[in-house]
């Protein structure tokens, strides 16, 4: 579900839904990881500016058929309460990994996560925006740096819960999104350990 919302789609074959998902060549982990949840195969073609892209062409599931039927609506996603109520934490990071950044503060400003959702009309931005804040208690704005454009930007204070509610399942090849935070979210040793230097890095530096 939360793929769904970023890179990956929904397609038929036979009637019978499949997933597909597309990345740069340099992302390949990324489809690989994919390949080795849901099976499949890997196609590889030329992009725009002559990039290599590769693209994961899933087995059908049966589940596929249910997901489809939550998320579109004559082929087309349409963000509706069905497929909202189905997102949780690991959605989120999947929907990070794919159409979401971290704004890095400057000066005095804060660090910030935004979410590309400009291929969405506004009215299901706002029925985003309004999951963020009533399900996932994350504060948030939409601002539209472009006309009929718009984007969804946690607060500071969310923007922490965030990372520390989603970085344990952000992929290595997606660290760099982690910012500042990444060597302190993503420390190779066991949980418990893990789990304590987390809480100790965010309150000695304000961030809980």
């Amino acid at each position: 579900y939360g793929s769904l919302l970023g890179d990956g789609c929904l397609m038929n074959r036979k009637s019978m839904p499949y997933f597909r998902i597309s990345q740069t060549k340099k992302r390949s982990e990324y489809i690989h990881h994919w390949q080795g949840l849901i099976g499949g195969k890997i196609y590889e073609r030329i992009g725009g500016f002559n990039t290599i892209q590769e693209s994961l062409y899933s087995r059908c599931w049966n589940q596929f058929y249910f997901i489809k039927r939550d998320c579109y609506i004559n082929d087309k996603k349409v963000i509706n309460k069905n497929w909202l109520d189905k997102l949780t934490w690991i959605s989120l990071a999947y929907w990070f990994m794919d159409d979401g950044h971290l704004n890095n503060g400057k000066d005095k400003q804060e660090d910030r996560i935004t979410f590309h959702t400009e291929g969405y009309p506004i009215s299901e931005v706002k029925l985003l925006s309004d999951c963020l804040t009533n399900k996932f208690k994350l504060q948030n704005t939409i601002t539209n740096p472009k006309k009929d454009y718009h984007i969804i930007n946690l607060s500071s204070g969310s923007t922490k819960i965030f990372l520390k509610s989603v970085s344990k399942y952000i992929l290595p090849i997606f660290d760099y999104k982690l910012g500042r935070y990444k060597n302190i979210l993503k420390i190779p040793i066991n949980k418990k350990n893990r789990e304590y230097q987390r809480k100790r890095y965010f309150r000695s530096n304000k961030l809980s």
